[in-house]
């Protein structure tokens, strides 16, 4: 287990494992060798995720969630691990996976995204821009596990 301090300050935990009533994903997507980002019309730039729906499987969520806000369509879904935000009674769990698209589908509407935006590292994203998701260390984390030993 790892562990980290997120922007509010928060106590982070990283498990290897599924952690019981997770009701959120993460997911670190890749197309065509480029990372899959979701341009948020709140936070900004920052990689796919949310809540699960009640009778959902978490790679269900997974997979709904990144193409409601990408349009990216995915084979596998590879898990990476839970992300714990320690917060009092208010503790709550992200399962993180990693996946590589297949297609990459143009949609109407992108739920809460203004869509897609492919790159190569997230340090060419200026500052300004990024959510402070993207600025988490435990994300930062899962994000270098990925890029740097794949996804699988």
């Amino acid at each position: 287990m790892k562990t980290f301090t997120d922007f509010k300050g928060r106590h982070v935990t990283l498990k290897n494992s599924y952690v019981e009533n997770t009701k959120h994903v993460l997911i670190i997507p890749k197309f065509n060798g480029q990372f899959l980002l979701t341009n948020h019309r709140e936070r900004g730039l920052e990689f796919p995720g949310g809540k699960v729906e009640n009778g959902e499987a978490l790679v269900e969520g997974a997979q709904r969630e990144l193409y409601e806000e990408t349009g990216g369509l995915v084979g596998d879904m590879h898990f990476v691990g839970t992300y714990t935000v320690h917060d009092g009674e208010e503790t709550f769990s992200k399962a993180a996976f990693c996946c590589n698209i297949e297609r990459l589908d143009q949609l109407k509407h992108y739920h809460e995204t203004n869509g897609p935006m492919l790159v190569d590292h997230i340090d060419d994203i200026p500052e300004e821009d990024k959510s402070l998701l993207l600025k988490d260390d435990c994300i930062v984390y899962l994000y270098n596990e990925v890029r740097e030993n794949g996804c699988q």
